[in-house]
Formats: structure tokens, sequence, C-alpha cells
């Protein structure tokens, strides 16, 4: 029923547009065309921002269009870690740290992909966390993948909670020491997240101050933002360790949000020279991202 407001847009400046014509009628031809373009152009604007609002969530989850295979994959040494909701089941999975067990628990890293990318894509780089140490887990989105439902920040939040809780009971997991990990989208569902359950670290990857600083850049006014994912909110409310990554030549994530976020954090800001889907995970990365967890698990 999104599209609604789109139609309503629409019609209030047509109405409007038919307003000042009336009423205009007997004044003169300048004032009727003023009066016309004022009535077109805020009409016009109303159905942009309508539109957009019908189509805001298509457009922040385009992942669950994506095909995948129906079968579930097994890769060695991941466990499934799944977490169930209201409208079915969120595919999850969770690998142990090498060395890491009962007797000597150790961080832990939550990881959120991009809002075009698919959580068990992610599980081969990732298992760069558990081979260093560091266990590692990863939770699909509503309506992404296997993942029944669709996709809300209410509800990826809630279905974040429990998958956080369950991994923190982990033998392996010290649950003093666990970083959420985001990327781009990722970033800002787990800024969500740690509003209400707030991470020992945070790792932003070309992530957005905010959902609403986003659309801010298309002229939609944030009201009509349905999920705002306020990642500035909610490191000023709860600040830790914070690394934030950024390509400077982002042209989905403009690296302002990053210097933002780095600084509303106070934390540190490494600017690559890269765009949003290209920053390349090098030895420099992975020191990056193993700094910030020894920050968490051996804090000075």
């Amino acid at each position: 029923m999104l599209w609604l407001p789109a139609l309503a847009a629409v019609l209030v400046g047509w109405l409007g547009l038919g307003w000042a014509v009336g009423l205009t009628a007997d004044a003169a031809p300048w004032i009727r065309w003023t009066a016309r373009a004022v009535a077109l152009l805020a009409g016009g604007y109303l159905g942009w921002c309508g539109l957009l609002f019908a189509a805001q969530r298509a457009v922040l989850f385009p992942g669950t269009r994506l095909a995948v295979d129906p079968r579930r994959p097994a890769p060695a040494g991941w466990l499934p870690l799944d977490v169930t909701h209201p409208d079915g089941l969120s595919e999850g999975w969770f690998r142990p740290g090498l060395g890491c067990d009962a007797e000597h628990p150790g961080p832990l890293v939550v990881y959120a992909h991009g809002n075009g990318e698919l959580a068990h894509e992610q599980l081969g780089w990732l298992a760069g966390y558990a081979e260093r140490g560091v266990s590692v887990a990863t939770l699909e989105y509503r309506g992404y993948g296997r993942s029944g439902g669709a996709p809300t920040q209410a509800g990826l939040v809630a279905d974040l909670q429990a998958f956080v809780d369950q991994a923190a009971r982990r033998p392996e997991v010290n649950r003093f020491q666990i970083v959420y990990h985001g990327r781009s989208l990722g970033g800002g569902v787990l800024g969500a997240l740690h509003a209400v359950r707030p991470a020992r670290g945070l790792i932003l990857e070309s992530t957005f101050a905010s959902a609403r600083a986003m659309a801010a850049q298309f002229r939609v006014p944030g009201f009509a933002v349905l999920d705002p994912l306020d990642t500035l909110a909610a490191v000023q409310a709860h600040p830790v360790p914070t690394l934030v990554l950024h390509g400077r030549a982002d042209g989905v994530v403009p690296f302002t949000h990053g210097q933002r976020l780095a600084q509303a954090a106070k934390g540190r800001l490494v600017a690559r020279d890269c765009g949003h889907n290209d920053c390349p995970q090098d030895a420099l990365y992975w020191v990056e991202l193993l700094g910030l967890v020894e920050q968490v698990a051996h804090p000075r």
C-alpha cells in the first residue's frame, strides 16, 4: 500500500494547479503564470517525494530480488545459527576462532553485509577472522536469500538482537568482547542495533551517516524515511572504539559520511583510494580490522 502516498501527492499537486488557475482567472497574466508555475513545481516535488516514499524499501533493500539456490550450503568450519521470527526463519552462521574454546574464549565479530549482497556469499572471506583467532558470525536479512519475511529496520534489529544473544552464549565467545562490523547498509543496520544493544567496538565500512542523510541528497524530507538507520546518532549515544573505513572516490555513499561518523565516534578514519564496492581486502585491511578487535579485547 506504499503506492498510495505517491498517488495522493500527485493528486494534491494537480489540485493545487487547478486551484491556482481558478483563483487567478481574472488576475494579470504574469500572476496567473507565476501561480501555475509554483503549483506545478510543488505538485511535481510532492509527486517525486511520494514516488520515492513508495519505492524506498525496494531501493534500500534491492537484494531481496537476488536469485539464490534453495539448497543450503555447508561450508567447512561454519555452524548454522538461525533465528526464528514471526515471518519464518533467518539463516545465520557462526565460526569459532582458531584456538578459542570454553577455557579460552575470545572476541566475536558480528558482520552485516551490503544491500546488494547475500550473507552466505561472504563466508569465504569472513573465515579470515576465524583463521586469525577471532570468532565470527553473520545473519541473513529478512527477505534475502533463504530467509523469510520482508526487511524493515525494526525486524532486522529484532533478529540481530536474538542472533547476538545466541552467539554470545557460545563457549568460544567472550561476551564482553563483541564487535559489530558492517559494510554499507550493514553499517546502518548494526548502528541501529548498537543503539539498543551496544557493542564493545564498531567497524563501519563504506557506511552512511543515516538513511535520512542519504535521502536528503535526493531532496526527500527526513520524516518520509521509514527506516532511518541513524548510525551517527548511535555512535554519539554509545561511544566505543570505532574504526571507519571509506573510499575517497565512493560514488554511492560520499566520503563525507565516513568523515562525519569518525568525528562523531571519535574513532579512527582510514581513507582508501577506492570507490564503494572495490576497496581491497588486502594486508592493510586486515591490520586495521584486527587492530580494532585487539583494542576491544585488550583495552589499554
